[in-house]
């Protein structure tokens, strides 16, 4: 057998190529000329891609069979004709992180061409990844790193997501994950869901499952306890005392009226509190706005700031339930809420599990622990929604593990905002 290899551009030797292209090889068992020639235009080498599926397209040889796409970034091998000269066709990508290779590959009875390339599977700017679940069955998704702030359909940020107060006309905006800026408040939970499927295709507003899946990955990273051991002692809590920085509005992380903070650089996780991490716990040290991820990820203000709605099921479900005696806050292992979780019912079917809610440590609560408080409203309950991660305020007994479950999908309220989520 001779192995030949060619390049897209000019060949200096078998061993030097210039133009820093990357090469294909041709198999010729016959020693005879080889007419496959194929090249990949789309994506290049290098490319980072964090849609569920990528477009592969080049130039083949009409001559030869069919075009095979396969290698480590797909989930299964593709093939597609060529036509006229090329080829395109739509695969989907393995739900993995990092680099990966994409082959592509022709043949004749002279032999195959092949061409390999490698792309990078990542989030989209100001995504964080949070990796698989296997207990809650999961898989890999994008989060916004921040809650989603605004900028205007012409993509102009606006810095003011409360708006003072008034209403957004959700007609003349869309939700944008970056830094600086108030979260983007006062708006419905079902326009959340709207809003952030005007991002791209697959982007959602994030689900209870999800936000379970992301609050336990943050549990499980000992740096975001204050005991430096998983479950021992009490997690950050981010902005939770309903104080802020003496010039957090003239320093551009507040608004005049609100307590919601714009966040900052990961370098920062205090800006805005007033508070730093040289202060004892308990006394401010506790407000670290940020939450660690295992695979070093950073988040910010899923334990404070604002509340963010969910979408209990991903379908736009609202839910009933029959809640307890006394409405309150309640501990997420307790018994009130062992009895309550099987009283859950959510409009479009299917059954509502208790691990959306607890952490993956067990007998985990509040007073100890700083996980957070479920608010559940007492008696008969129709129509309500669940936001998460409680907000500014330690009234609301806030922690990356609470939950509100007395909200409405008519109201805005000045305290909760959203995230957007794509899987990956």
């Amino acid at each position: 057998m001779r192995i030949r290899f060619v390049s897209i551009c000019a060949v200096a030797s078998f061993s030097h190529f210039l133009c820093g292209c990357t090469v294909f090889s041709t198999s010729n068992p016959s020693g005879s000329t080889v007419p496959v020639e194929i090249e990949i235009t789309s994506p290049t080498d290098g490319s980072k891609i964090s849609d569920s599926t990528t477009t592969v397209s080049g130039v083949c040889s009409s001559s030869a069979g069919a075009v095979t796409i396969s290698g480590t970034a797909v989930t299964s091998d593709a093939i597609t004709t060529c036509t006229d000269g090329t080829f395109s066709v739509t695969v989907t990508l393995a739900a993995t992180e990092g680099t990966a290779t994409l082959t592509i590959s022709q043949s004749d009875q002279s032999g195959t061409t092949t061409r390999t390339i490698a792309v990078t599977r990542g989030c989209a700017d100001n995504y964080v990844l949070v990796p698989a679940n296997v207990t809650l069955s999961t898989p890999a998704f994008c989060i916004s790193k921040y809650e989603m702030k605004v900028k205007t359909n012409a993509g102009v940020a606006v810095f003011d997501g409360s708006n003072a107060g008034v209403a957004l006309d959700v007609t003349l905006y869309k939700p944008d994950s970056r830094a600086d800026g108030i979260p983007w408040l006062r708006i419905t939970q079902p326009n959340a869901i709207l809003e952030c499927a005007t991002i791209g295709a697959g982007y959602h507003l994030v689900t209870t499952k999800e936000w379970a899946a992301l609050a336990r990955n943050a549990e499980s990273v000992a740096t975001n306890w204050n005991s430096g051991v998983v479950g021992t002692g009490m997690m950050f809590t981010g902005h939770s005392d309903s104080v802020s920085s003496a010039t957090a509005v003239a320093d551009g992380y507040g608004v005049a009226g609100t307590s919601i903070l714009a966040a900052g650089s990961d370098t920062d996780p205090y800006v805005g509190t007033g508070n730093a991490a040289t202060d004892v716990f308990g006394a401010g040290k506790e407000q670290r706005r940020t939450m660690n991820l295992s695979n070093g990820e950073k988040i910010w203000d899923i334990a404070g700031n604002a509340r963010d709605y969910n979408d209990v099921d991903g379908l736009g479900s609202t839910i009933s339930y029959s809640g307890p005696p006394a409405s309150s806050f309640y501990d997420v292992f307790s018994a009130t809420v062992t009895a309550f979780i099987p009283t859950i019912v959510m409009s479009a079917g299917g059954a509502f599990d208790a691990a959306w809610l607890q952490p993956q440590t067990p007998a985990l609560d509040h007073a100890t622990n700083a996980v957070g408080l479920l608010y559940i409203a007492s008696g008969a309950r129709n129509g309500r929604i669940i936001t998460r991660g409680a907000n500014f305020s330690s009234s609301n007994s806030p922690g990356v593990f609470a939950a509100d479950f007395d909200g409405d999908n008519v109201g805005a309220s000045g305290s909760a905002g959203f995230r957007c989520v794509k899987n990956l």
